[in-house]
Order: C-alpha cells, then structure tokens, then sequence
C-alpha cells in the first residue's frame, strides 16, 4: 500500500505540473477558482505534515513549472499566494532539518524513529507540538520502522540532503542560474555580444535564444 500512495502522490503533482507547464491554471476562467486552489495546495497543515521526500517531490514536479510557466503579469495573484507561505515554510523546516548536524547537542532529534519507539513519538506528534515537530524535521521525517541502525542513519542523511538540494534547484531554476532560463539568456547575451561586434557568423550553429513559442522577455 505504502508504494500505491507514493504513486498516487506522485501521479497528483504531475497533474499539477501539467497545468503550469500548459498554462491552464492560469486560464481567466479559471480564477474565481484561484484562491480555493491556492488553499488546497498551500494549505499550512498538510505542508507542516508532509515528509521531506515528498516535498522534494513538490518541488520537482510541480513548484518549478509553476516558477517557470507563470506569466509576470500573474507573479503578483498567482504565483505569490503558494511560495510565500512555502517558502517560509522552507526556511523554518531546513533549519530544523540540519539543527542536529550543525549543534551536536542536538545529535539525538536526527535519531532514526523505528518500530521500537513509535508509540511514544505518535503521542508526541497528537500534541503537534514545536517539540514534535524539531524531532520530526531533525529525522527528515523519515520512519525507519525496522531498518538496522545503519541503514536508518544513511536514510534520514539522504533524504535531509535530497530535500536541501531540490529546494536549491528550485531557486536556482527560478532566478535563471541553471536550466531553461539560463540557457536562453546565456544565448542572449552572446547573441548580443556578437552584434556588438558586428559578426553574426558564429551564431549559426547554436541554438536559438527562444523558450517555447515567445522570448523570455518581451
């Protein structure tokens, strides 16, 4: 069961991709719906709860598209109400997440949760606490259940470090440091670089400075 949820999860931000990458959720008929979509998928409970594996999932397949589709003029109603509070989120989790790496004080919130202790931690995660939740993070909210000591350490590491690297390919994508965006304006540039020079010959076998059907800047 724990494989047909992951995929069902899975199947759900690709559909949510699809829509940015299509730009139907940025249809005018659609925005009277807007605010209801935005408290679903921006709901603060369900992003608190989420593992870190699944966020980096969000990110992949879902929040990036919505960075990179989302035409500027709707940066400001379409785009701001979901990564401002995910975002926000972002930073609390990840500094939560890395607390017991970077303060060896704090070493036992990255202790793996398994089948031994988990009464007790689902007591703790009912009160919802700040307490539960440092603990939750600091693990990256990984349940090892009977996994050897080893191999649940290597778990939380991997996905505390998965989840830092998708949240920064995200920002990177997002602010045209890697990715589509950065090719483009990397071809740009050139392409101005050589007019500049008054030589377009050498531009004939490289790509053309486009993404999709206009120029990133209009």
């Amino acid at each position: 069961w724990s494989g047909w949820f992951n995929e069902l999860r899975n199947t759900c931000f690709q559909m949510l991709g699809l829509l940015c990458g299509q730009r139907a959720l940025f249809a005018p008929e659609l925005g009277a719906l807007y605010p209801q979509f935005v408290a679903i998928i921006a709901n603060p409970d369900h992003i608190r709860a989420m593992e870190n594996r699944h966020l980096a999932q969000y990110f992949k397949q879902f929040i990036e598209i919505l960075l990179l589709s989302c035409p500027v003029t709707l940066y400001k109603t379409h785009l701001a109400p979901l990564i401002s509070p995910l975002f926000e989120h972002m930073e609390y989790r990840l500094e939560k997440n890395w607390h017991p790496v970077v303060n060896s004080s704090a070493e036992s919130l990255s202790r793996p949760l398994t089948s031994a202790n988990c009464i007790a931690a689902a007591a703790l995660a009912a009160q919802g606490s700040e307490e539960w939740f440092a603990s939750y993070y600091g693990r990256a909210g990984i349940f090892s259940g009977d996994l050897d000591i080893i191999s649940a350490e290597a778990a939380v590491d991997k996905n505390r470090v998965e989840l830092s690297r998708s949240y920064s390919d995200v920002l990177q994508a997002g602010l045209a440091l890697k990715g589509d965006w950065a090719l483009v304006l990397a071809n740009l540039a050139r392409e101005e670089a050589v007019a500049k020079k008054g030589d377009s010959s050498t531009l004939r076998n490289h790509p053309n400075a486009k993404m999709g059907d206009a120029r990133v800047f209009n």
